[in-house]
């Protein structure tokens, strides 16, 4: 169960187990959207988002703006509950990986607590 479809007569201790087992299961879909190329998913074939097209580009101010853009855009197309709040590119050359961390909300969260989610390259396989 997640913030989408709460039930609102829930007691207190109830709505923070709940809170606590929705935000790890977001967390984990958010991951699966950022590791998953599009195309890769049987019968879904327009899930995931496209960061593994920017693995060998050199990071510019075009190609970070690039970057969030593809994030926002998947973000918004398969994880409604979330509401970006931030997004900080940072690239590591020696290595040849990007590093994400994404600032957000959740829509339904009656507390409005920021949350952060940080992601790196080396992480899609």
């Amino acid at each position: 169960m997640n913030f989408v479809d709460m039930p609102s007569k829930l007691s207190s201790n109830e709505k923070d187990k709940l809170y606590l087992y929705g935000e790890d299961a977001l967390q984990n879909a958010i991951h699966n959207i950022f590791v998953t190329q599009p195309g890769s998913v049987p019968g879904h074939p327009a899930f995931g988002c496209k960061l593994g097209n920017f693995l060998f580009d050199q990071i510019d101010p075009l190609v970070e703006s690039m970057i969030k853009a593809e994030i926002i855009y998947s973000i918004k197309r398969w994880e409604p509950r979330v509401r970006i709040i931030n997004i900080d590119v940072i690239e590591d050359s020696d290595y040849n990986r990007l590093s994400i961390k994404m600032k957000y909300v959740i829509v339904r969260d009656p507390y409005n607590v920021e949350r952060e989610y940080i992601f790196s390259t080396s992480n899609i396989t």
